[in-house]
């Protein structure tokens, strides 16, 4: 479902992306509008810049909740082991720091894709291959040491969003089997 979503809504992200990269002066109108009318025009006909790494990057989701649950059973598993078997849930606290430590984790394996897909979107050239242009921009940014470039602020935006989004569900959880058990 999300490389489906991916697909679709690509060219939109591409087109955004590009608008947003470019340094063009857009105080003269007719110059902005010529200039934009050519960008449109060459963004949709190359709209697959950066479709591959966005497309490995639906992986980012899996990586997270996999670490989160595992992280989950391993402290409530520890827990039961302590005689605490009536914790079969875990605080909010507690959800938020594994949802911390599981999107941080997810970020930084995933953030040289992240980084390719942004380079490859604003990149003028085209490449033949879409798995060539991945691994060409990964590769130079490997040797150039920029592959984590900017990673703090994504780390802490993504990390943050995360957390608070499994305290909730954790939450929401712990709520809904109240209801039901009752």
């Amino acid at each position: 479902a999300a490389m489906l979503n991916t697909c679709v809504t690509y060219p939109l992200d591409s087109l955004s992306t590009a608008k947003q990269a470019s340094n063009e002066n857009e105080n003269d109108n007719s110059n902005a509008q010529v200039s934009l009318n050519g960008r449109f025009r060459y963004e949709l006909a190359h709209w697959s810049r950066g479709l591959v790494p966005a497309l490995c990057l639906c992986s980012n989701p899996s990586i997270h909740y996999t670490v989160y649950d595992f992280l989950k059973r391993q402290l409530l598993t520890r827990r039961n082991l302590k005689r605490y078997s009536h914790l079969h849930s875990l605080s909010m606290a507690e959800a938020f720091l594994l949802g911390l430590v599981a999107k941080g984790t997810a970020t930084i394996v995933t953030y040289p894709l992240i980084r390719a897909k942004m380079m490859l979107m604003v990149n003028k050239s085209p490449s033949n291959s879409p798995w060539r242009a991945l691994w060409e921009c990964l590769r130079t940014e490997y040797h150039q040491g920029s592959h984590f470039r900017g990673y703090q602020l994504k780390l802490l935006h993504t990390m943050l969003k995360s957390a608070l989004l499994m305290m909730v569900r954790e939450k929401i959880v712990m709520s809904t089997r109240r209801l039901v058990v009752q």
